[in-house]
């Protein structure tokens, strides 16, 4: 009797003891989405967000965005499910946003950022800024400091949000010049760390999740032909100049690092289009675009039930990588 009245005790001091533990013990798990840009190519991850909505919205502690990835990432955190789509699709595909015939226009950009993102965002689909504000999530922008050539993220809130995405989505040559922003000139976030992993580890993140705008094993070329066309229609600043020319070898780096990442302490599940993604830059066939935008929902469904059935991201190498 005296040993049945030791298990019963032993039994629940070990309950107490977890009770204890878990109101207790901090969270070991801080959770990331790392979004890449790529302009038209993000409607990839719209569709991929709008799937998580319904079901793991609340896992991420922080997002970090560059470029349209940043924008995809201010919707995601304020809870608009379905926004980004109907951007992509309505407001992104007609002449008020991309004009090539401006490129003979000595004041006008080819891409109307003041359109793009600052009207859209207060007039036709308005970012609701309160939202974002109010969100658990943390949401990055990442910039491209010209001075300095250096990356640099802001953290998006009710009053800077739109500003700061206009400057991270600023691609050179499209949009004429550079961007000011807190007193500072700026060019698109995805120039210098296009993928950026680092930026959330440094937030502290151990979990993340990286999704990117072009397949696996994709490199970029120098383009060294265009790019000096490009300058001698539009001229740039010799800092611009220089830094578009290892444009190519930072994107490389960062998908190569992502490709390859290897830690004992932060766990990275990386989700891409797959090789027949037909979706490009600057692509404005509305087909085109819903088939990218169903790629990146179904994407988001298979992501959800890993994230659901795991403890962790994945239980070999083979699978850190799917699409």
């Amino acid at each position: 009797m005296k040993q049945v009245h030791k298990t019963v005790a032993k039994t629940a001091a070990k309950f107490v003891d977890r009770i204890i533990d878990t109101v207790l013990s901090p969270k070991t798990d801080n959770w990331a989405l790392v979004l890449e840009g790529g302009a038209m190519r993000c409607i990839y991850t719209a569709g991929l967000l709008d799937s998580l909505h319904e079901n793991c919205v609340e896992k991420f502690d922080y997002v970090v965005g560059v470029s349209a990835g940043a924008a995809c990432a201010a919707s995601f955190a304020a809870g608009q499910r379905g926004r980004m789509q109907d951007i992509f699709i309505n407001y992104l595909t007609d002449n008020r946003f991309l004009d090539y015939s401006r490129v003979f226009h000595s004041k006008k950009s080819i891409l109307d950022l003041g359109y793009a993102i600052r009207d859209i965002s207060t007039i036709h689909v308005p970012l609701d800024v309160e939202a974002l504000g109010r969100s658990s999530m943390k949401v990055y922008a990442g910039l491209a400091d010209i001075d300095e050539c250096r990356a640099e993220f802001v953290e998006l809130d009710e009053e800077n949000a739109i500003p700061a995405i206009i400057a991270s989505c600023n691609l050179p040559f499209l949009a004429r010049g550079t961007v000011k922003f807190n007193g500072k000139e700026y060019l698109d976030g995805g120039l210098i760390d296009p993928i950026p992993v680092q930026k959330a580890i440094d937030l502290g993140a151990n979990k993340i999740v990286v999704v990117l705008t072009r397949p696996k094993g994709y490199r970029e070329s120098p383009r060294v032909l265009m790019k000096a066309l490009l300058t001698k229609v539009f001229g740039s600043s010799p800092k611009v100049q220089e830094l578009l020319q290892h444009e190519h070898t930072f994107y490389n780096n960062c998908k190569m690092f992502v490709e390859l990442f290897e830690s004992d302490d932060v766990e990275l599940l990386v989700v891409c289009p797959s090789d027949n993604f037909k979706v490009d830059l600057l692509t404005r066939n509305k087909n085109t675009l819903l088939e990218g935008y169903a790629e990146g929902f179904i994407a988001g469904n298979e992501l959800a039930k890993k994230l659901q059935n795991y403890a962790d991201f994945y239980q070999n190498n083979s699978e850190k990588m799917f699409f």
